[in-house]
């Protein structure tokens, strides 16, 4: 049986008061957390047993941080994941090769969408 996330808030509600829209796009977000989760799955499974290569996918795609937040090098060890933090002057010297566009928006942003009015109907 495949991997479920945790049961979606959306998926308690009865579907006569959510608008099509929302149980597509709900659908959509519930294929995208299970491709990402088996893929992150297969991944550290390379490195580790499958039980713990399941327990921190499933903590790495299920919302427990936001998509930008950065885990650092200690976070990333304290998970299990194979950190090191020796890095070699030379890939330094490298990287000076390759600069980093430096953001000035926020990488979160907020569209607000077209208001809505009754149960399930657009305005």
């Amino acid at each position: 049986m495949p991997w479920q996330p945790t049961k979606l808030s959306w998926t308690t509600t009865q579907p006569r008061y959510v608008d099509d829209q929302t149980l597509i796009s709900a659908d959509v977000a519930r294929k995208a957390i299970n491709q990402v989760y088996a893929l992150v799955r297969d991944l550290l499974a390379e490195r580790m047993p499958l039980e713990a290569a399941e327990a921190l996918a499933d903590k790495l795609t299920t919302g427990t941080w936001t998509h930008d937040y950065p885990i650092t090098a200690r976070e990333a060890k304290c998970l299990g994941l194979p950190v090191r933090t020796d890095m070699p002057a030379e890939i330094y010297q490298f990287m000076e090769f390759l600069p980093q566009q430096t953001r000035t928006l926020p990488s979160v942003e907020y569209v607000p969408h077209p208001e809505r009015h009754g149960h399930g109907k657009r305005a």
